[in-house]
């Protein structure tokens, strides 16, 4: 995300047109199905209400028969515990953020995707404009490390944390069947055919398939640089420096 928003003259150009400067981005681990009732199969997911956390995970919900509800994370809680929802497609972290494990019963091991933040800090124009090119490239420095810290958080070690959480709490973890997988993987490759269509129709953008497979093709390449730099923050921010940043000019960059 990080390499795509800084490397596209188009959303510089929006960006721009926000009065907000880009410095970097972060991610959840993968998205769960948790839920008061068991889901394991297509079947079990039928009639079910559950909140979404984007349009995605909605389209998802309504190609297998589920109910989307568009509730603020925040209040996740309350409508499980009342019974106004059975479920929520959400990183398995919210367990220990929302503290759902007094209202979950089960966690089913799906992956449905990661939340990319589109901004983790967005600097205003003012204040970017006042800073010199090496403060500019110490603050972002400074939130490129913070978004591989909050990644290496949120994505593994509250992950991990969670699930000791869920196994304390009586939660149950439950392996989906074949069929379930197989839909999600049917989903996902006729989704991006969607997705396009509508950023287009509905959004203005152009060659959106185009942008797509653009983001795929570096979310390959960023596989691949921590399969060889390894997991640690710090040298994840490093990589990132070095693919990404090295190239910019910070005495023009955001202006």
């Amino acid at each position: 995300m990080t390499e795509y928003i800084v490397t596209c003259d188009e959303c510089q150009q929006e960006l721009k047109k926000l009065g907000i400067v880009y410095t970097s981005s972060h991610a959840s681990d993968l998205y769960r199905i948790l839920s008061t009732e068991p889901v394991r199969s297509l079947d079990d997911l039928k009639g079910l209400r559950m909140r979404v956390g984007g349009p995605q995970y909605s389209r998802w919900a309504e190609s297998v028969g589920m109910s989307p509800a568009s509730i603020p994370v925040g209040e996740t809680y309350e409508s499980l515990s009342q019974g106004v929802i059975e479920g929520t497609i959400a990183s398995i972290a919210d367990i220990i953020s929302f503290r759902l494990d007094d209202v979950l019963n089960y966690v089913t091991d799906v992956e449905l995707g990661t939340f990319h933040s589109t901004i983790s800090h967005a600097v205003g124009q003012q204040a970017w404009d006042s800073l010199s090119a090496e403060q500019r490239e110490a603050l972002v420095h400074a939130s490129v490390e913070a978004s591989a810290a909050i990644t290496q958080r949120w994505g593994y070690e509250m992950a991990d944390e969670a699930r000791e959480v869920a196994r304390e709490s009586g939660i149950e973890m439950l392996e989906p069947e074949p069929e379930l997988l197989e839909a999600i993987e049917a989903f996902l490759e006729q989704d991006l055919a969607y997705a396009a269509e509508q950023a287009e129709s509905r959004h203005g953008v152009e060659d959106a398939a185009a942008k797509i497979e653009r983001f795929q093709s570096l979310v390959e390449k960023w596989n691949a640089i921590v399969e060889e730099v390894g997991e640690d923050p710090e040298a994840v921010a490093e990589a990132m420096n070095r693919e990404v940043w090295d190239a910019v000019d910070f005495s023009s960059y955001g202006t």
